[in-house]
This record gives structure tokens, C-alpha cells and sequence, in this order.
């Protein structure tokens, strides 16, 4: 602290030694103490008086003027933060650089350092000399803010990639450990946050405040977390992607109409339009245009940019979301799939996110993404498979099961379904989807459920065993009303422990 003092050109030790240095004189002595006192005591003539009380009860004067710096350094932030507040006063701004050309040297003194760092958050624009005096001191650059911070990696890009990758590290972490928890809990991956809770997350925030309302941060960012995914091909990444657009959306609202980094963000409306149907749910008229409009203007986009929607549409909960919905209308309408407009925009989209990888890994677009024959073979087959179903729900309900007529409602998937769930995301993904529906029904029956499970294993891309989608299989296996029926089954074990996970095990 002595040395930090000198450094900043006050009287420190050196000055003492030298002053008691000069005589052996007693009284000289005395006085050259007082001296130094005097010249650099407090200024308060309320002081003097209180000092001799507390000399009275034993208390040290070093303790004293610490506890005073502390408390007068307080004040100092205090009226920095009023004075920041003011920055459209031209007479306000100077008085703040004034202080900031003042104590800035200061910075090493302990006691006066906050006082510099908030003086130092306060200026809107730092001068070039300063940032680069931040940058080549490590601990005034790791004690400043946030907001300082981003002034200098919008001039040093090193120092920001170097903040913001082990921040995504650690949200991506965290995400993986509510996958992989053993615990038992009524809620899984998919229904143990909300909308509002995901974008609140700790590591969202964190990574908003990072990029401010700064452009280039944010595309910054962007490009990192795109790296991220086409190197681990993992869709947290994208749920990422999607949670900061939508953090960045909400804290704009909030501010009223601050500027918002992420607006210009082809992904913006998707993203919103998205998190929109999440909350509530259900996908209005109104969304299923507006969505449309949107892959009407992916015509105009370059296939990074269209990669990067793929991307917020590939995001977990969306697929989710849009697989729940697409089974709800198999299972409740009697139209034909391909008639209901929205039927066919949610395996649109269902399909856009199967292929961010692809987009963005080639820099090219699918010469077709859905084949006619999807509508055509795959979902009536499907369709028929999941009436049968329904029919024997329904004679269930009056006990007649086990009569002749049920027996011809346990159709195998014919050559097509299969076909399909090989080669095709978006059949796979809703194949799997219908398997967890059937599960938590208290009225399921093995011998109709196998009968989809047992092509589990061959799902594209080993859907069925990749997170999170194998975790919201056997989190639903272990919810499940009849959870011992399915754990004691011979060939349920059979597909899940060693066709599915052992069969796809990476040592």
C-alpha cells in the first residue's frame, strides 16, 4: 500500500524516513511527525476533537483514517454515479474526465481504487490512452466492468473471445448436467424451466451484458457459438443462440426501446415468433403467416444466414414443442396432414433444423428439404398406426379388448415408415415423440407400444440415443405409471440397454 501510495505521487514511507532521516534531535523529531500529520491529515475541523475521544479509548489513528477513507470513498462513488447520470451536461462530462485524469494514477491505493473504477465506468467513451493502460495492467483490466470492458474488446477481439468462451463452456455445463441427472424429479429437461427462466439463466445474462448494445460483440458472439455447434454438432448450442436473442428482446422491452444489438439478426423474428408459441403452447393463425413470411424471405438470404435460422429452429425445446403439437394434430383431427396448413409448416420446420449442420458445415442449400412422398406414404402409414391405437383405447374403455375385431388394430409399421425413419429428422423425431406420448397413459399396453419402439434403434442419426432425446425417453420410462410392466419387460430392456445404448457406446 506504502509503495502503491508513492507510485501515485503522495507522501508515503520514503518521504517519512527521509523527513526523520535529516536530525536525532527529539523535539525535531517530534515535530517532523507532526509535520507530515498536518501536511497530510484529513482536512476537518470536527475531526481533531474526535480523534483525542478515540486516542482516549485505546483506538488506533491508522484504524481511524481507514474506516474515514472508506467511508469518504463511498461518498465519492456515490456522487460519481450522479454525476455519470448527467453526461448530456458538456460541464458534468469534463468535470468527470477532470476526476478520472486526477485519480486515475491512484489506482494501486487500495482504498482509492473504487472510486477510479467508477469513475472509469461512468465515461461513455474511454480515450485510447486509457484503454490500453487497462489492457497492460491485469489486475486493473479483471477488477474493471463490464462496461468498460466492452470499449476495450471492440478494439481488443482476443481479450472478448477469451471472456466469452469459458462463459458459453460453462452454460453449456450446466445445461448438460440437468441431462444427465440421476435424481429423481417429477419435471425433465424440457418441463423444468419456463420460457422467461431460460432466458434469465445465469450464463444468458452473464453473455448479454457482454455484448451490450454492440453490434459487432453480438456478431462476435454469434460467429463463437456457431464454431461451437458445427464442431460438436451439439444442439444446446442452438438453444443458446436462441435464449440470448430472446434475453436481448426482453431486456429492449424493459429499457423502452434501448438500442437492442441482436434487432438486426435475420434470427430475430423467428426466434421471437418461436418463443412466442413456446409460452403459450399453441401456434396462433397469425404465427403460422408470420413463419411463413419468414421462409418466403429465406429465398433472399445467404445460406450462412439461413443456417443460423436453422439453427434457432433446430433449438431442443423448439423441436420439442413442434413435435408435441404435430402429434396432437395427428391424433385429434381426421384431416388429411398435408391440408392442415399448420401440420405442414411445423414439419417444415422440424426439417430446417435438422439441416443447420448440414447449412452451415457445406455453405450450401438442399436442392429439396421435404419430399412430397413425406405427405404422401409416410404420414397416412403413421396416421393409420396411430388410429389403431386410439380404436383400442376406446374398447378398452367399454372392456372389449380382448375380443376378435381388436386383434386386427396391432398392424406392423409397413416397408415405407421405415424407410422414412432411416433416412428422414423430421419422421424420426416424430416417431420418437409419439413412443414418449404413449408412455405416461395409465391405460398403455405393451404389446401396442413395442410394436413402435422396436424401430427405435434405426431412427436417423441415431436420434433415439443422442441428448436430449434418449434422456426424455427414459425419464418417461421412469415417470411412467406402469414403469415396473416396462422395466421388467425382456424386450424393452432388450431395446433400449442393447440395441440403443450399448450398441451405440463410444469408448
Amino acid at each position: 500500500s506504502g509503495k502503491a501510495i508513492e507510485e501515485a505521487g503522495l507522501p508515503g514511507p520514503s518521504q517519512i524516513r527521509s523527513a526523520l532521516g535529516k536530525t536525532k534531535k527529539a523535539h525535531t523529531l517530534v515535530n517532523a511527525v507532526k509535520k507530515f500529520q498536518n501536511d497530510n491529515s484529513i482536512k476537518s475541523g470536527s475531526i481533531g476533537s474526535a480523534l483525542k475521544m478515540l486516542d482516549m479509548h485505546g483506538i488506533k489513528r491508522a484504524d481511524c483514517y481507514d474506516q474515514m477513507i472508506t467511508s469518504i470513498s463511498e461518498k465519492v462513488v456515490g456522487r460519481l454515479k450522479e454525476i455519470g447520470k448527467d453526461q448530456k451536461d458538456v460541464k458534468m462530462k469534463k468535470l468527470l474526465e477532470k476526476q478520472l485524469n486526477k485519480s486515475f494514477k491512484t489506482f494501486k491505493v487500495p482504498q482509492f481504487r473504487p472510486a477510479v473504477l467508477e469513475c472509469l465506468t461512468q465515461m461513455e467513451e474511454l480515450p485510447d490512452g486509457y484503454i490500453e493502460k487497462i489492457v497492460a495492467d491485469e489486475v486493473m483490466y479483471a477488477d474493471a466492468s463490464v462496461k468498460v470492458k466492452r470499449q476495450i474488446w471492440l478494439k481488443h477481439e482476443d481479450l472478448y473471445v477469451e471472456a466469452v468462451k469459458p462463459v458459453i463452456a460453462a452454460y453449456i455445463a450446466a445445461k448438460r448436467a440437468v441431462i444427465c441427472s440421476i435424481d429423481p424429479c417429477p419435471t425433465n429437461f424440457f418441463s423444468s424451466e419456463t420460457t422467461k427462466s431460460r432466458r434469465q439463466f445465469e450464463h444468458v445474462q452473464t453473455l448479454m451484458q457482454m455484448f451490450g448494445e454492440h453490434v459487432s460483440l453480438y456478431e462476435k458472439m454469434s460467429v463463437l457459438i456457431r464454431e461451437a455447434f458445427l464442431l460438436t454438432s451439439d444442439p444446446l448450442y442452438c438453444s443458446l443462440k436462441l435464449e440470448i436473442i430472446m434475453a436481448a428482446h426482453e431486456s429492449c422491452q424493459e429499457t423502452n426501446g434501448k438500442k437492442n444489438a441482436c434487432i438486426a439478426d435475420p434470427c430475430h423474428s423467428l426466434a421471437w415468433v418461436l418463443d412466442v408459441c413456446l409460452r403459450d403452447k399453441h401456434i396462433e393463425p397469425s404465427q403460422v403467416a408470420r413463419i411463413k413470411g419468414i421462409f418466403e424471405g429465406m429465398k433472399r438470404l445467404s445460406s450462412e444466414k439461413v443456417g443460423e435460422l436453422a439453427m434457432v429452429a433446430a433449438d431442443p425445446h423448439v423441436v420439442h414443442f413442434l413435435c408435441g403439437m404435430g402429434i396432437k394434430l395427428l391424433r385429434d383431427h381426421r384431416h388429411v396432414p398435408r391440408e392442415q396448413g399448420g401440420f405442414v409448416l411445423i414439419v417444415r420446420l422440424l426439417t430446417l433444423g435438422s439441416y443447420a449442420h448440414h447449412i452451415l458445415r457445406s455453405d450450401s442449400l438442399p436442392s429439396q428439404m421435404i419430399e412430397v412422398i413425406f405427405f404422401t406414404k409416410f404420414l397416412p402409414a403413421f396416421g393409420c398406426l396411430i388410429a389403431e391405437d386410439m380404436m383400442r383405447l376406446e374398447l378398452a374403455k367399454h372392456e372389449r379388448l380382448d375380443t376378435p375385431e381388436s386383434e386386427d388394430l396391432y398392424s406392423e409399421p409397413n416397408e415405407a415408415i421405415t424407410v422414412f425413419l432411416k433416412s428422414d429428422a423430421a419422421a424420426a423425431l416424430l416417431w420418437l415423440h409419439y413412443v414418449a406420448d404413449l408412455m405416461p397413459r395409465r391405460s398403455l399396453e405393451l404389446r401396442g407400444l413395442l410394436r413402435f419402439m422396436r424401430l427405435l434403434p434405426i431412427l436417423k442419426d441415431h436420434t433415439a440415443c443422442r441428448s436430449p432425446w434418449s434422456h426424455l425417453l427414459m425419464h418417461r420410462i421412469l415417470t411412467s405409471c406402469q414403469v415396473d410392466a416396462l422395466v421388467n419387460d425382456a424386450e424393452v430392456v432388450g431395446i433400449m440397454i442393447d440395441r440403443m445404448f450399448l450398441a451405440n457406446l463410444k469408448v
